[in-house]
């Protein structure tokens, strides 16, 4: 019988299981407890396993969204995970125990297809390319199939935060640097909350919903998913927002969580009001959340999504945010793409023809974006 058992968690697993995600090099906050209670507060449904070993210590997590669709059928997705001990001798029997239980737990669920995309490991350096190659490498040999979109991010930066300050700055590129400083002489003030206080989450969600119809995109979290989130992780120390206010007027807001030691850029607003422009409120809230992370211990910043020149897989529109994040410096990291485990072949090929041709569209689609107009 093997040494590596997995089972579901159970509430007095979670200190330990944020403590495992917290200090694996990989992990994030979309692995860690508090991201599915704040989904389940709002009516989702997660399930949580755990891969253990024979002295029960935690070796592998997979926190898994289950959403319904057609037909009774449900579709599940592990949000950057699962996350497992790479480097053990065992590691391949820990990944697989893990799959394995997905598969059973989504069949059971009538599910189609349970996708999951692993992180990079944070750190960077040198063996993040190999480690991206390794992590692949090991999902398809595990049988699964590389899906036809990222449903994360694959490419982001990470921000060494060093003391938070002026050797901070040095690493920004020099207009960052002269935009955080006029944001002060034009009196821009910033407020940190850490405790998820209703007023500030009040004041983001304005900004945001202001963003969203400039920008055109859809919020994909309510307010109460935010907020559920905010008091799962003001709990335990994690949580971090910035507001950049004018005159008490808010202009630019971030929401910059941690796990570990690690921080990151999850969601961000502004106001476009021609008045405000020059106050430069988002290079002001962005100085302020890395200031005060790196006051609290915490190491880095990532910045959860850019687009790197040239690179074509990645959708052009992210170029303005792209633009903005990358004034800051850091190092490029890209990540393993998403992987498909197959729970229903026969519905499993319907989804498939279908995001290929929704792949295929998208495809024509950019290319006439890109080509010329012509006379005539």
């Amino acid at each position: 019988m093997s040494a590596i058992q997995v089972r579901p968690a159970k509430p007095a697993d979670r200190d330990a299981w944020d403590a495992f995600v917290a200090q694996r090099p990989e992990g994030d906050p979309l692995q860690g407890w508090a991201w599915a209670e704040a989904g389940q507060a709002v009516g989702e449904h997660w399930e949580r396993r755990l891969a253990v070993g024979s002295d029960d210590r935690i070796r592998g997590v997979m926190q898994v969204y289950v959403r319904p669709t057609h037909l009774g059928r449900t579709i599940h997705y592990a949000p950057h995970g699962p996350v497992w001990e790479r480097e053990a001798a065992d590691s391949a029997e820990v990944l697989g125990r893990l799959l394995r239980e997905g598969r059973r737990m989504g069949r059971a669920a009538r599910g189609v297809v349970m996708k999951v995309d692993p992180r990079t490991r944070y750190g960077g350096g040198p063996d993040a390319l190999g480690d991206r190659l390794d992590v692949e490498s090991r999902l398809r040999g595990a049988g699964l199939k590389p899906a036809h979109f990222f449903l994360q991010a694959p490419t982001t930066r990470i921000v060494d935060l060093l003391d938070g300050g002026e050797s901070l700055m040095s690493t920004f590129v020099p207009d960052a640097r002269t935009r955080v400083r006029r944001a002060v002489k034009e009196g821009v003030q910033t407020e940190l909350d850490r405790a998820g206080a209703p007023h500030v989450l009040d004041a983001f969600q304005e900004l945001l919903v202001e963003t969203s119809e400039r920008q055109g995109f859809e919020i994909r979290r309510s307010r109460e998913f935010i907020a559920a989130l905010a008091d799962q992780l003001a709990a335990q120390g994690d949580w971090f927002t910035v507001l950049a206010r004018f005159e008490g007027r808010p202009i630019a807001g971030i929401i910059g969580p941690r796990t570990g030691d690690r921080a990151f850029y999850l969601y961000a607003a502004s106001t476009r009001d021609p008045a405000m422009d020059r106050k430069r409120g988002g290079y002001a809230a962005m100085a302020a959340l890395m200031r005060a992370h790196a006051e609290a211990g915490t190491r880095t910043l990532d910045l959860w999504g850019v687009r790197e020149p040239g690179d074509e897989s990645i959708d052009p529109s992210w170029q303005g945010f792209t633009s903005f994040k990358t004034r800051f410096g850091g190092r490029p990291l890209r990540h393993p793409r998403t992987f498909d485990v197959v729970l229903d072949p026969y519905w499993f090929r319907i989804r498939d023809w279908r995001e290929r041709y929704l792949d295929a569209r998208a495809a024509r689609l950019s290319r006439a974006a890109a080509e010329p107009a012509r006379d005539g």
